[in-house]
């Protein structure tokens, strides 16, 4: 960003790129018109819809059927979180949410498990949901910001409907296990199966070997063999991590298109094929009765372009800026005083250095850069004109430091000679 200072916040939002800026522009005032339309420019617009559908679809190694597109990232986690509340057979006393008239079946409250350190897209939709009678586990992080697969195993219940993990951290870039989660809960969705269409339970032939349900903390239940689903929030990964959704091993998927050089306002869901969910926004039934308004073709059109272009440049770009971003943390810790890593160093996305600055406080910091020509967050953008404490540095251990947190996130623009200066600011800062 020549003259315009440094630009390291990308895990806020990125710059729309040449290549997707162009494949959208025709479709705003040129192909405008409405994909629910009969008439040809209609039928046209549709196509364009499909098109990009697939595309997605290809590269999630899904089917066009899974993909689900929303106005934001936000909408997509509450459409896997709520619509799978809303879907599941099971519900809290005196609630709202359907019971399905088996009369063997008793009303249970559905169970959630994430973690402490989710975006807040994830945490508030379960603390309201928590308000409306909902139980939800919220998983303890190491110091280094990680779960384990045995946690999530340990935190289930025969009434847990929905595991919500983030992929990648926003503040502090971890990589959570989402492979290991996802081998856990399909053995035990697999377990559930075996067990219910067993005629009895001691003859069950589990593929678990050497396990009975016990081992799993929860006993065979009324609740379907299908659940527990298994939703990642990967907005931060899809950059630099594998999004294969059948080598994750999961049932939802939340995507966001300005996080990966696409426009804001566009955000994906990919839901697997067999996930039951109800809608959270009613309407004309666009998206396969799942998300009703009228499709935002241009921003669609554009999430598919820069999903492509993110893969296409995706191994040697997470190779580039994993150097830059070593040189800055070790420099760093080097040279400058009292600063404090956040995060892991070994299960860390390549564009993410966090730092807290012992004595100082962010509101003060992030000024002081920003008059440097160098731009950051103090952490999530969702929260930063708040000046209240992170709780992602509050739950690491760190709650001491934790208006003293700076993330500097790196992206396709970043050069050495930026983080030559980034590092002298830094230094600079602590002296």
């Amino acid at each position: 960003m020549k003259n315009k200072g440094i630009y390291l916040d990308y895990a806020a939002t990125t710059p729309v790129s040449e290549r997707v800026f162009l494949a959208m522009e025709p479709y705003f005032s040129k192909e405008f018109a409405n994909p629910s339309s009969l008439h040809i420019p209609g039928q046209r617009a549709q196509a364009a819809l499909d098109e990009a559908r697939q595309q997605v679809a290809d590269i999630l190694g899904a089917s066009w059927k899974e993909i689900i597109f929303t106005a934001s990232a936000t909408e997509s986690i509450n459409l896997a979180i709520r619509g799978t509340i809303k879907a599941t057979p099971i519900v809290p006393p005196g609630g709202t949410i359907p019971v399905l008239r088996h009369s063997e079946r008793p009303k249970v409250i559905p169970h959630i498990v994430t973690t402490n350190i989710e975006h807040s897209a994830v945490l508030n939709t379960c603390h309201d949901l928590e308000k409306e009678g909902i139980e939800v586990t919220y998983l303890l992080v190491d110091k280094e910001g990680l779960i384990t697969a045995k946690q999530v195993k340990d935190a289930l219940r025969e009434n847990t409907v929905l595991v919500s993990i983030g992929y990648v951290n926003n503040e502090i870039g971890t990589i959570q296990p989402i492979s290991d989660i996802a081998n856990i809960i399909r053995d035990i969705r697999n377990y559930k199966h075996e067990v219910r269409n067993s005629k009895q339970i001691q003859n069950s032939k589990s593929k678990i070997q050497n396990k009975n349900i016990s081992d799993f903390g929860f006993r065979s239940s009324d609740l379907e063999s299908g659940y527990p689903l298994f939703h990642t929030d990967a907005v931060q990964a899809a950059n630099y991590l594998d999004i294969n959704v059948q080598n994750l091993g999961v049932d939802m998927m939340t995507l966001s298109g300005h996080k990966i050089y696409g426009p804001k306002g566009v955000g994906v869901l990919y839901k697997k094929d067999s996930v039951i969910l109800k809608p959270i926004i009613i309407g004309g039934g666009q998206e396969r009765e799942l998300r009703a308004g009228t499709e935002n073709i241009p921003a669609i059109v554009g999430f598919a372009e820069a999903l492509k272009e993110t893969e296409e440049a995706k191994k040697k770009e997470m190779a580039r800026l994993q150097k830059l971003r070593d040189f800055f943390i070790d420099e760093s810790l080097k040279h400058a005083k009292n600063i404090i890593l956040n995060g892991s160093r070994e299960y860390r996305v390549a564009n993410n250095a966090s730092f807290c600055f012992e004595g100082k406080k962010t509101e003060t910091l992030i000024p002081r850069l920003d008059a440097a020509g160098i731009y950051v967050s103090g952490g999530s953008a969702c929260a930063s004109r708040t000046l209240e404490a992170s709780h992602v540095i509050e739950a690491i251990g760190k709650k001491k430091h934790a208006k003293s947190a700076v993330r500097f996130t790196l992206g396709r623009a970043t050069t050495k000679k930026d983080i030559e200066k980034a590092i002298d600011i830094v230094i600079k800062l602590t002296v």
